[in-house]
């Protein structure tokens, strides 16, 4: 946020998705912290179901209470928005693909100090 706070807890979410049969339905989302100790993330993972497609997503922020909609959002994407923005940014992540690369196991012998105890190792193929 610009004036709410920059984590946007308390910020309220309604995607309207359609699906084939062109039925829309609206998935609510708020902004939180999550369990103790701050188990979130928070950022939003919202699954829309199979060929679902975004009608709109509306964001209210909880300080200001202001208001921003955005119209035909791509699927399966990052986005960044700010308050007060006209439009969001489009983040660029790593797709990570798990299992398929060489996996190297721990020791079974016990180590004899912590300097040498090492955990199970995962290598997975590095994808662009």
């Amino acid at each position: 946020g610009v004036k709410s706070n920059r984590a946007a807890i308390g910020g309220r979410i309604r995607m309207d998705v359609e699906n084939d049969a062109k039925e829309i339905r609206s998935i609510y989302r708020t902004v939180g912290s999550g369990g103790s100790f701050g188990a979130s993330p928070l950022q939003q993972h919202i699954g829309l179901g199979r060929n679902a497609k975004i009608v709109s997503l509306e964001i209210s922020w909880p300080a200001t209470g202001t208001h921003q909609k955005f119209l035909n959002v791509p699927k399966d994407r990052f986005i960044q928005i700010q308050e007060f923005a006209t439009t969001y940014t489009q983040l660029s992540r790593r797709r990570v693909h798990l299992g398929g690369g060489e996996v190297h196991n721990a020791s079974s012998e016990r180590p004899s100090s912590s300097r040498e105890r090492k955990g199970t190792q995962f290598v997975g193929k590095k994808t662009e």
